[in-house]
């Protein structure tokens, strides 16, 4: 094995630099910093009628450059949970002749980085340019992102029906964060369960400012309306309006407030369950199309089919501009390993 998609490209103490799995670094696997959108709203954000790309940084483990080198992305709705290509709303490929040994420069222009287009039977391969079907539950045209990088025999395609596992292959990689701002606090996604139906487990987990890295710097400073100041550099702001100064984001320190709803099971609570560590009791609706039940640590476990079900949150904000909240959404399997997740950020405006 020689190509892989880094987990943590770019963030201090990357630990990923030759595709080693288990990875053992403290990126989520679902947040892998290699892979990004171009040419929309920002790195993970597009809307209807813009022209946009894929972009996926292969790395070369080997001393020798490999050629031939193939990668098939797909944009999905956010989502947690094992990922099926069939489940993709767009499929977009990418080729370059050869990938040259290591990682490259923190460039989007790399030549490691591959752009991914749709590839139209007549026009060629052109830049996706999303319509209302595409982005179709997706709140404010967030999208995640799923990526799989090969050369014969080093990795393969998968199957429309093979399940991914970013977990374990280093060929495959998944972006899965959304950043929601105060004209619209709610998000909704999809939750897929394993592929043979069995049980799994939903849980969250606040998060601060430890916890944010690179990746989630590179994907606000992609927000039209973040500025990064002459000094300072590393510090962002919310750019003032109408006159206004420029406002420093950082943590809130208010607790979150608001809900997570699953089709079919009820409404959660999310302050009780990321701030007090409360046991899970979903509110069932009159007749739940799916059974739900607490399993330990605040756990919501069930079972959804291959089409997976539908979620949404909803926060409830009222702390001052510029003010940052995030928590993971983390799907586990039956013995509690992380099968996907989804990784949520609110700012304030």
């Amino acid at each position: 094995m020689s190509l892989f998609l880094s987990v943590d490209f770019g963030t201090a103490g990357a630990v990923d630099t030759a595709g080693a799995r288990p990875y053992t670094g403290t990126n989520p696997q679902w947040n892998n910093t290699s892979i990004f959108l171009e040419g929309g709203v920002s790195q993970t954000q597009t809307k209807i009628g813009q022209a946009t790309t894929i972009k996926v940084r292969v790395s070369n483990a080997s001393a020798a450059t490999v050629e031939d080198v193939h990668v098939d992305a797909y944009v999905m709705n956010p989502f947690v949970g094992p990922f099926q290509p069939f489940n993709a709303r767009r499929h977009l490929t990418g080729f370059a002749a050869e990938v040259a040994p290591g990682q490259g420069s923190t460039s989007a222009n790399d030549a490691h980085v591959i752009t991914c287009r749709i590839q139209d039977p007549v026009l060629g391969a052109i830049p996706w340019t999303p319509t209302d079907a595409d982005i179709e539950n997706a709140t404010d045209g967030h999208l995640c992102l799923v990526a799989n990088a090969y050369s014969v025999p080093d990795g393969g395609p998968i199957p429309d029906t093979t399940t991914y596992d970013v977990i374990n292959d280093p060929h495959q990689g998944q972006r899965n964060i959304a950043v929601l701002k105060d004209k619209s606090m709610k998000l909704k996604f999809q939750v897929f369960g394993p592929a043979d139906g069995s049980e799994f487990a939903l849980d969250l987990h606040q998060l601060t400012s430890k916890d944010l890295g690179a990746g989630e710097r590179w994907l606000l400073r992609s927000l039209r309306e973040v500025v990064v100041p002459e000094v300072g550099r590393r510090q962002l702001m919310l750019a003032g309006t109408r006159g206004k100064p420029d406002i420093r984001v950082g943590f809130s320190r208010k607790a979150v407030q608001g809900t997570l709803s699953i089709d079919g099971m009820g409404e959660l609570d999310l302050h009780r369950q990321l701030r007090l560590g409360a046991a899970v009791k979903p509110l069932l609706e009159r007749q739940p199309q799916r059974a739900a039940r607490a399993w330990g640590d605040g756990r919501l476990v069930t079972t959804v089919g291959r089409e997976g079900t539908f979620a949404q949150v909803a926060l409830q904000r009222t702390d001052e501009p510029g003010s940052l909240q995030a928590f993971d959404v983390v799907a586990r399997d039956a013995v509690g390993r992380p099968i996907g997740g989804l990784r949520i950020l609110s700012l304030q405006r």
